[in-house]
């Protein structure tokens, strides 16, 4: 599971790494239901839900490179418009914070260079 994300006090939602689908996790069991396909490979290495209620994630692969939204009911996941070319795959944790109404995205190493970065997702965006 690449993360999850918390969109109220008990729906609990991670991703499924092989199929990619979107899955419910139960509290109180640990217990994981498949909700549906994601639609995008690999998409869930960053997740969280924004301030609209949304849940977002970041891809996985360099191929889908936009912020996603999924679909909690069915799993879809959509590229938001206008975050084609914005969204770095190698993002692997996320979060909203309800402070100052912004996303930020933190990877472990940038593949190239070895550092640790974080970055601001488009307010745009969410």
């Amino acid at each position: 599971m690449g993360d999850v994300a918390f969109g109220g006090v008990e729906n609990l939602y991670g991703d499924g790494e092989n199929p990619h689908q979107l899955i419910a996790l139960y509290l109180g069991t640990g217990a994981g239901t498949w909700v549906g396909s994601i639609g995008f490979v690999g998409v869930g290495n960053g997740m969280a839900f924004g301030s609209d209620g949304i849940l977002y994630a970041t891809p996985g692969n360099i191929v889908d490179d936009c912020l996603v939204t999924l679909e909690t009911a069915t799993g879809a996941g959509t590229c938001v418009p206008g975050s084609t070319g914005n969204v770095s795959f190698f993002i692997n944790a996320m979060d909203y914070s309800f402070s100052n109404g912004k996303m930020f995205g933190v990877w472990n190493a940038d593949p190239g260079t070895g550092d640790r970065k974080s970055t601001r997702l488009n307010s745009s965006h969410t």
